[in-house]
């Protein structure tokens, strides 16, 4: 299988992998950065036993989704990538990936995508609230277009919150720490189009520039 343009360049390392200590070992290609366990979870997300490398596990369930999106007006604007380079570049910097429902093709389980919150942090120290707010809308978007009609109703979460925080120097059980939280919901509550109801509303600022405000523009 072809793969995308943006992996071009990277530098793969292989590495014999397996979902699980007792799991079979399949050959396991992924950037030469990445850490074994990131190969033993594409092991065990990418379907099949044989060799896989990353590249062409991710265009395998990309393509098709890809193939479906309808070109509009957010696809055509000159600040917004194809929904196939914005999927490939999230997986590359790692700030977002699905569950192994998108992977293996399973329109019969629940799509999910998580966004791994540190992968936001700037070389500053700071946060990109504007990639995150992105990585949420292309995150949705390709599990709209993946449930098939009357299928599973999907789902976006975070992952690492305590990573973030911690980057930030923002104490886990503190108040700052609960806003900042609070917020990233309410942009993935408003990006999804679910109502923040009556007793859940952002905080009025937080420890992150421009998270509350986004959250705020969300719902």
């Amino acid at each position: 299988m072809k793969t995308h343009p943006i992996w071009h360049g990277v530098r793969l390392r292989r590495l014999a992998a397996g979902a699980d200590p007792d799991a079979p070992t399949r050959l396991v290609s992924l950037p030469a950065g990445w850490e074994d366990g990131a190969a033993a979870a594409l092991a065990a997300l990418a379907p099949g036993h044989g060799p896989v490398a990353l590249p062409g596990a991710a265009e395998a369930w990309i393509a098709p989704l890809a193939a479906r999106a309808a070109p509009g007006p957010a696809d055509q604007a000159a600040d917004q990538a194809p929904l196939a380079d914005r999927l490939h570049r999230l997986l590359l910097l790692r700030r977002a990936a699905p569950d192994a429902a998108l992977w293996q093709g399973r329109t019969d389980l629940p799509a999910r995508f998580v966004l791994n919150l540190p992968a936001f942090l700037d070389p500053l120290g700071g946060f990109d609230t504007a990639g995150f707010v992105a990585a949420a809308g292309t995150a949705l978007a390709a599990l709209a277009l993946a449930r098939p009609p009357g299928g599973p109703v999907p789902s976006i979460g975070f992952a690492d919150l305590a990573g973030l925080l911690a980057a930030l120097g923002i104490d886990y059980g503190s108040a700052a720490a609960r806003d900042v939280a609070c917020a990233l919901a309410m942009v993935l509550r408003g990006r999804a189009g679910v109502p923040a109801g009556m007793n859940k509303v952002p905080p009025a600022a937080t420890a992150v520039p421009g998270l509350a405000e986004a959250a705020r523009a969300a719902l």
